[in-house]
């Protein structure tokens, strides 16, 4: 900061044509006053009283600048912590064997179905003994939910899910076999939840869902932003 500071001051006394061949007097570094006036008492020191006076602006807007970073500084820091603390994003598989065929449902009920197959937990908020997902912040959320079954062509089986906040169901997404042998079906929504709030995913009474080694059936989550 010093250096610079004498630099800019070198510039401008160059830029004014001070004189430095002229002996200023000690009083003007030592007991400068920009209120009064050298010119009056002193002619030959007023370049001088000039030059401090711009060199004397200059650092005061350094000064504030500088202050302006540091505050700039600390927010940005402040905002990546809270990026890196309050993170929250979870993916996880209908079933943990898939090299088999499994499947679920169809039953007379609605019931919560339990993603086994964790492959993301970050933040540990969804468990998946009992499919719930918690959400830790109030903030804002994507949910998604993707749906398989192959059942054979010519039946009448269907897919079918339901998406339950708190108990309230806020989405479903539902594909009935007809002439084709494969379901499929995603639901995908963006959501505000508070901090506490419980997200889950149902089977919809008569419904089924079946796969064979690849993970078709997924449900999975990430908080957007806090609030």
């Amino acid at each position: 900061m010093k250096v610079l500071l004498l630099l800019i001051a070198v510039k401008l006394v160059a830029s004014a044509g001070f004189d430095w061949s002229k002996q200023i007097p000690p009083t003007v570094w030592v007991n400068w006053d920009s209120s009064t006036s050298e010119c009056e008492t002193d002619p030959g020191s007023c370049q001088c009283c000039l030059m401090m006076q711009k060199v004397d602006k200059i650092r005061h807007n350094l000064i504030k600048k500088l202050d302006d970073l540091e505050t700039e500084l600390n927010q940005t820091h402040k905002t990546y912590m809270d990026l890196t603390t309050r993170r929250s994003a979870f993916t996880a598989a209908l079933f943990d064997n898939s090299n088999n065929l499994n499947c679920l449902g169809p039953f007379s009920n609605t019931i919560p179905i339990q993603y086994k197959k964790v492959f993301t937990n970050l933040g540990n908020n969804y468990n998946s003994n009992t499919g719930i997902y918690k959400a830790p912040f109030k903030g804002v959320y994507s949910l998604s939910v993707s749906v398989f079954h192959d059942a054979g062509q010519g039946t009448n089986e269907q897919s079918c899910v339901l998406l339950y906040v708190n108990g309230d169901m806020v989405a479903g997404s539902h594909d009935i076999h007809t002439f084709d042998h494969e379901d499929s079906t995603t639901v995908s929504i963006t959501i505000n939840l508070k901090a506490g709030d419980e997200v889950m995913v149902k089977l919809q009474a008569g419904c089924l869902l079946c796969m064979i080694k690849d993970h078709y059936n997924v449900f999975s989550g990430f908080l957007l932003y806090a609030e």
